[in-house]
């Protein structure tokens, strides 16, 4: 089972040579018919089965440590012990990797996006088309913001709605979108329901808004984060549960999926993305402007985006950067070069995005 994990490993760099083989057979069939059903059946369960296999196999493995050492200050060859443990783990961990390539990891070694969408122009921005994006989702934000409250500031940052309201409209969305784009069909199928994963107090300290599990096809999204950062979250990883490996692609999909939904709260949600990924883009070239625009924002939209910084602040730590290191290096192991750089990739879609839109963020 060790040796299925690393042929398992290896045989997705062997796809990425022949992604249109991955993208026919695996990406469109295989993957998603197995994730779906995945899906619809852990979806039953009103908590999160990631929770349960997360705490449970982490508990066998430190209870399997502690039998270790106890059988090594019983027995003289330390030696066979020791071989025995490293045996047994080599084995849970290649039945584990050996899974997750299986259900969906090798949606790694698909064609970039803007090849499967046939995009050919992907020129860098320059400053004018950064900053007339970025004041669309200014005004954007703006608008639903004094939408959903009637006021340009509430006096303290947007709270939840009906989060069964926003992943319905979420999912309708979804199938919308996957016509826009041109998508595969299963992009527009109806999944399992988002986890509030019991887990998120140590997501916070990993730095983590939500992560997909593979192994039981939910998408989960943490508890603690702001309300205003949750549409977005839970299309970002409603994107990889439909099969999106790269961030930057899970963040321009959860970014239309969001603002084209029939939800005025999830569209508040992709304007207040957007409006930070364009936004920086247009700091690093020219500060000035960056200050323009962001005085334009409503005292209630700042202290929203206020919220969102604030919040993950107190986490930073050692915790945290570990938590970055780890996932820049699964990142890159799975074929994505930038590693966790991938993230903020998303605005070079955005912009290829609204070209094809006549130069606006919306169809």
């Amino acid at each position: 089972m060790a040796a299925l994990g690393v042929a398992s490993f290896l045989l997705a760099w062997v796809f990425a040579r022949v992604p249109r083989v991955i993208e026919l057979l695996y990406a469109r069939f295989i993957s998603p018919a197995l994730i779906w059903t995945l899906s619809k059946i852990t979806g039953v369960l009103p908590l999160s089965l990631a929770d349960l296999l997360i705490l449970g196999v982490s508990g066998f493995e430190l209870a399997t440590l502690v039998l270790l050492l106890a059988r090594s200050f019983r027995r003289a060859r330390r030696r066979d012990v020791l071989i025995e443990f490293v045996a047994r783990r080599g084995r849970d961990a290649g039945v584990i990797v050996t899974a997750f390539y299986l259900l969906w990891g090798f949606n790694y070694s698909r064609p970039p996006l803007e090849r499967r969408l046939g995009w050919n122009d992907v020129t860098p921005a320059q400053l004018n088309e950064l900053v007339h994006l970025a004041m669309e989702a200014v005004d954007g934000a703006n608008q639903a913001y004094f939408e959903l409250h009637n006021t340009t500031d509430l006096g303290h940052p947007t709270e939840m709605t009906d989060l069964r309201a926003i992943e319905a409209s979420l999912d309708r969305s979804w199938k919308e979108t996957a016509f826009l784009l041109g998508l595969p069909a299963s992009a527009g199928w109806e999944y399992g329901r988002v986890k509030r994963p019991f887990v998120s107090p140590v997501m916070d300290r990993l730095g983590l808004s939500g992560f997909f599990f593979p192994w039981t096809g939910e998408a989960n999204v943490n508890r603690g984060i702001p309300a205003v950062s949750v549409p977005f979250v839970m299309a970002h990883e409603k994107a990889h549960q439909r099969g999106t490996g790269p961030e930057n692609e899970a963040n321009f999909l959860g970014f239309v999926v969001a603002l084209n939904a029939d939800n005025l709260f999830a569209r508040y949600a992709a304007y207040i993305f957007a409006q930070s990924q364009l936004t920086f883009a247009v700091a690093r070239l020219d500060p000035a402007r960056y200050r323009q625009l962001a005085a334009l924002r409503m005292p209630g939209v700042q202290r929203d985006l206020d919220a969102q910084r604030e919040y993950w602040l107190k986490f930073k730590g050692p915790v945290a950067r570990m938590s970055d290191r780890l996932n820049d290096t699964y990142l890159k192991l799975n074929l994505v070069k930038e590693g966790i750089a991938s993230y903020g990739r998303s605005t070079a879609l955005i912009i290829s995005f609204a070209r094809l839109n006549g130069g606006s963020l919306t169809p």
